[in-house]
């Protein structure tokens, strides 16, 4: 079990150039950037860079969906493990037959890689049901961390658990300012 801490994704921002560790980390709405031919944040280059979101994603229906992407360059998406879709500059990239369930919430990675020129990432979703659309931010949520266990059932410690929970989210939260 991990802390959630919000609508959105848990957004690293890395150098193309092997640094080790992430130059800024955030949380994002989601993935609908046009950054152009500008830097994605203050301390990363607007060229030269990779993003990787990391959250859950919910199911918007029940069913087969299809996600397909923008990007410049490279956008990979994948859910519970599986690599669902790559999308290149100038090609869009699909996903078939995605099977969710409204409401579950499922393992999401992103990987974004800009390596020169304009940058861009959106990611849409669509099916038989739903209209194709912009992945809305309420169908993400980002995590903190481990969630603090609680070892009874009393609602002290309930509300300890929850306490710590909200401590966490807040100073990841200031971290990321």
């Amino acid at each position: 079990r991990h802390v959630p801490i919000g609508e959105g994704l848990r957004g690293e921002y890395f150098l193309n150039n092997g640094s080790e560790g992430p130059v800024v980390t955030r949380i994002d709405a989601g993935i609908q950037f046009n950054w152009q031919e500008g830097a994605p944040a203050p301390g990363v280059p607007a060229d030269g860079f990779r993003v990787e979101w990391t959250g859950k994603i919910q199911g918007p229906v029940n069913g087969s969906l299809t996600l397909e992407a923008e990007a410049d360059d490279e956008l990979e998406v994948w859910i519970d493990g599986k690599s669902l879709l790559t999308a290149t500059y100038g090609k869009l990239g699909r996903s078939r037959n995605l099977k969710m369930e409204k409401g579950k919430w499922y393992d999401f990675r992103a990987r974004l890689k800009e390596d020169a020129g304009e940058a861009k990432a959106i990611l849409y979703w669509e099916s038989h049901d739903m209209a194709r659309q912009i992945v809305a931010p309420a169908f993400f949520r980002a995590f903190a961390g481990p969630a603090p266990e609680a070892r009874t059932s009393d609602s002290r410690a309930r509300g300890r658990a929850v306490q710590q929970a909200l401590l966490l989210g807040a100073a990841l939260d200031r971290r990321l300012r």
